[in-house]
């Protein structure tokens, strides 16, 4: 399951476009970034030109990272290994085939244990959303895979889909207007990987470059509202802010975690 089944889009674009990909590397749009995850609604290893995507994106010199579900890990394992950094959501174990369309969690274990024997380069991160039980799962999956990163994240309505009014305003600050931003399917530039739908739209980069719309009157109204704390509905309920350190925290530390070893 994925919010796209209950948000909708205006544009109902699928999958982002090759060369919607070569648009943006050939305006030099990851100048002065470190890290590109392909993920945000829907599935990455569906894409029939994934490998293609990931080459081309570390050609820039990105590290580049991508957020599955892990049921097509057997069948995508040539790009995957390509990966600088992966995520597997595995949701609560318990929960797993309740929410993926067709998850089978023995068949997502032995999907991880097949990567991890393969895999030589690319940072594992196993995800955990603490729905009822995860403190089992938790425990269980250190307990399979020892030495992997293994963390868990708060539950919110974009894994329930609560209704956003019933949940409480957060007051705390999100600096991800500042330091980065997502690119949905379409070519609509959002805050962050939770934007899944057309609530905030910086711009399209099919239209303008992603520097332009970076550096755009949206962007710097949405930084001054956060300065205030006046937020936008979906930015004032977020369970977790400033998304964008999350992954550059746990990159980073798995990074110097096996240079230690």
């Amino acid at each position: 399951m994925c919010p796209r089944t209950k948000f909708t889009r205006k544009d109902k674009t699928l999958m982002i476009s090759l060369d919607l990909v070569k648009k943006l590397i050939k305006e030099d749009s990851f100048q002065g970034s470190y890290f590109v995850e392909l993920q945000m609604a829907g599935e990455p290893l569906i894409h029939p030109n994934l490998y293609t995507i990931v080459t081309l994106l570390q050609e820039t010199g990105v590290k580049v990272g991508l957020s599955t579900n892990g049921m097509l890990i057997h069948e995508r394992l040539d790009s995957l290994l390509k990966l600088d950094y992966l995520t597997i959501s595995v949701d609560s174990i318990a929960g797993y085939e309740k929410l993926r369309i067709g998850g089978k969690i023995q068949k997502l274990i032995n999907n991880i244990s097949t990567f991890l024997l393969l895999n030589q380069k690319t940072v594992v991160d196993l995800q955990i959303i603490e729905l009822p039980g995860w403190e089992k799962q938790l425990v269980l999956l250190k307990g399979l895979f020892p030495g992997t990163n293994i963390r868990t994240v708060k539950d919110c309505f974009m894994t329930i889909f609560q209704e956003v009014d019933k949940l409480p305003v957060s007051e705390q600050l999100c600096i991800n207007p500042w330091v980065s931003c997502s690119i949905q399917c379409n070519g609509n530039v959002v805050p962050c990987c939770f934007s899944f739908w057309d609530d905030i739209i910086y711009g399209n980069v099919r239209e303008k470059t992603l520097k332009e719309i970076w550096n755009g009157r949206k962007v710097k109204h949405l930084r001054k509202d956060h300065q205030t704390r006046d937020y936008e509905p979906i930015c004032a309920r977020c369970y977790m802010r400033s998304p964008a350190f999350l992954h550059t925290n746990i990159f980073n530390n798995s990074i110097r975690n096996i240079s230690l070893k």
